[in-house]
Protein backbone atom coordinates (compact mmCIF):
# COMPACT_ATOMS: atom_id res chain seq x y z
CA UNK A 1 0.00 0.00 0.00
CA UNK A 2 0.98 3.41 -0.67
CA UNK A 3 0.35 6.88 1.15
CA UNK A 4 0.46 10.08 -0.23
CA UNK A 5 2.25 13.15 2.11
CA UNK A 6 2.21 16.54 1.84
CA UNK A 7 5.46 17.60 2.73
CA UNK A 8 5.76 21.56 3.92
CA UNK A 9 9.21 22.19 2.89
CA UNK A 10 11.16 24.99 4.55
CA UNK A 11 13.77 27.36 2.57
CA UNK A 12 13.79 30.20 0.55
CA UNK A 13 11.38 28.86 -1.84
CA UNK A 14 9.01 27.63 0.50
CA UNK A 15 7.29 24.89 -1.56
CA UNK A 16 5.40 21.86 -0.11
CA UNK A 17 6.40 18.63 -1.83
CA UNK A 18 3.66 15.47 -2.43
CA UNK A 19 5.47 11.85 -1.88
CA UNK A 20 4.20 8.70 -2.51
CA UNK A 21 5.43 6.57 0.35
CA UNK A 22 5.12 2.69 1.24
CA UNK A 23 3.12 1.94 4.15
CA UNK A 24 5.46 -0.71 6.40
CA UNK A 25 2.88 -0.51 8.99
CA UNK A 26 -1.03 0.95 9.55
CA UNK A 27 -3.10 1.26 11.82
CA UNK A 28 -6.57 3.41 13.33
CA UNK A 29 -3.63 5.64 15.27
CA UNK A 30 -0.83 5.92 12.82
CA UNK A 31 1.52 4.38 10.19
CA UNK A 32 5.12 3.70 9.80
CA UNK A 33 6.38 4.80 6.45
CA UNK A 34 9.92 4.30 4.21
CA UNK A 35 10.79 7.52 2.94
CA UNK A 36 13.66 9.10 1.29
CA UNK A 37 15.82 10.90 3.57
CA UNK A 38 16.07 13.50 1.17
CA UNK A 39 11.77 14.21 1.47
CA UNK A 40 13.10 15.55 4.64
CA UNK A 41 10.94 14.41 6.87
CA UNK A 42 11.42 14.82 10.82
CA UNK A 43 10.25 14.20 14.26
CA UNK A 44 7.75 16.50 14.64
CA UNK A 45 7.07 17.95 11.70
CA UNK A 46 3.26 18.06 10.50
CA UNK A 47 2.30 16.74 7.23
CA UNK A 48 -1.05 15.65 5.01
CA UNK A 49 -1.61 11.84 5.16
CA UNK A 50 -3.79 10.72 1.86
CA UNK A 51 -5.33 6.98 0.93
CA UNK A 52 -7.13 6.88 -1.73
CA UNK A 53 -9.52 10.30 -1.29
CA UNK A 54 -9.42 10.70 2.50
CA UNK A 55 -6.72 12.88 3.84
CA UNK A 56 -5.73 13.52 7.61
CA UNK A 57 -3.29 15.73 9.37
CA UNK A 58 -0.52 13.81 11.03
CA UNK A 59 2.31 14.78 12.74
CA UNK A 60 6.16 12.82 12.51
CA UNK A 61 6.79 10.82 16.14
CA UNK A 62 9.79 8.81 15.40
CA UNK A 63 12.58 8.29 12.88
CA UNK A 64 14.72 4.90 12.41
CA UNK A 65 17.40 5.86 9.62
CA UNK A 66 19.23 3.36 8.12
CA UNK A 67 22.94 4.12 7.66
CA UNK A 68 23.50 1.35 4.17
CA UNK A 69 20.37 3.54 2.59
CA UNK A 70 18.83 6.42 1.52
CA UNK A 71 15.56 5.64 3.32
CA UNK A 72 14.53 5.70 6.82
CA UNK A 73 11.33 4.70 8.65
CA UNK A 74 9.18 7.22 10.02
CA UNK A 75 6.36 6.77 12.64
CA UNK A 76 3.62 9.00 11.92
CA UNK A 77 0.83 9.62 14.34
CA UNK A 78 -3.02 10.66 13.26
CA UNK A 79 -4.60 13.81 14.40
CA UNK A 80 -8.13 13.81 14.48
CA UNK A 81 -9.16 11.67 11.82
CA UNK A 82 -12.25 11.74 10.40
CA UNK A 83 -14.62 9.07 10.72
CA UNK A 84 -14.01 8.23 6.49
CA UNK A 85 -10.47 8.16 6.61
CA UNK A 86 -10.72 6.00 9.86
CA UNK A 87 -13.51 3.77 7.30
CA UNK A 88 -10.75 3.73 4.90
CA UNK A 89 -8.52 2.80 7.23
CA UNK A 90 -10.61 -0.41 8.46
CA UNK A 91 -11.56 -1.13 4.94
CA UNK A 92 -7.56 -1.90 4.24
CA UNK A 93 -6.97 -3.46 8.24
CA UNK A 94 -9.79 -6.34 7.34
CA UNK A 95 -8.46 -7.13 3.36
CA UNK A 96 -5.02 -7.71 5.05
CA UNK A 97 -6.76 -10.01 7.95
CA UNK A 98 -8.60 -11.54 5.15
CA UNK A 99 -5.50 -12.04 2.95
CA UNK A 100 -3.75 -13.45 6.24
CA UNK A 101 -6.20 -15.49 7.36
CA UNK A 102 -6.07 -15.01 10.61
CA UNK A 103 -7.38 -13.12 13.64
CA UNK A 104 -5.40 -9.96 13.68
CA UNK A 105 -6.28 -6.98 15.94
CA UNK A 106 -5.70 -3.74 15.34
CA UNK A 107 -2.45 -3.23 18.27
CA UNK A 108 -0.75 -6.12 16.09
CA UNK A 109 -0.92 -4.32 12.69
CA UNK A 110 1.01 -1.39 14.41
CA UNK A 111 4.57 -1.81 14.53
CA UNK A 112 5.58 0.75 16.99
CA UNK A 113 8.39 2.30 15.40
CA UNK A 114 9.92 4.78 18.77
Amino acid sequence: MVLSVWIPRQGSLGRAKTAEVPVADLSMFGASVLAKKSDRLARGKVVQVTIDDQTTTAIVRSEIPNENSKQSRYGLEFIQPTDEFLDRIRHVTETARRIQGEDIREEQLWLRSS
